[in-house]
């Protein structure tokens, strides 16, 4: 399936084609694994941070009840 249309055939062109999307996943593949440890250790930090149990907006509930609860004109 060799036809010559220019000056690489078809099989030597897709051979380099080959070799360059070859060393694109080697790139993609050595980035990944250098940033997915960021990555895990982040998602770890953020998870704990979750975990803490601790209502972030609960200083805020009087406001909100004052404002939208019994008798509001909103």
């Amino acid at each position: 399936m060799a036809t010559a249309g220019s000056a690489l055939s078809t099989r030597k062109g897709w051979a380099v084609a080959s070799v360059f999307r070859k060393a694109r996943e080697y790139i993609q593949l050595k980035n990944l694994a250098r940033n997915g440890g960021l990555i895990l250790v982040s998602l770890m930090v953020a998870h704990a941070a979750y975990a803490t149990g601790t209502d972030l907006l609960s200083t805020q509930d009087s406001t909100v009840t004052g404002t939208f609860g019994h008798g509001s004109s909103l």
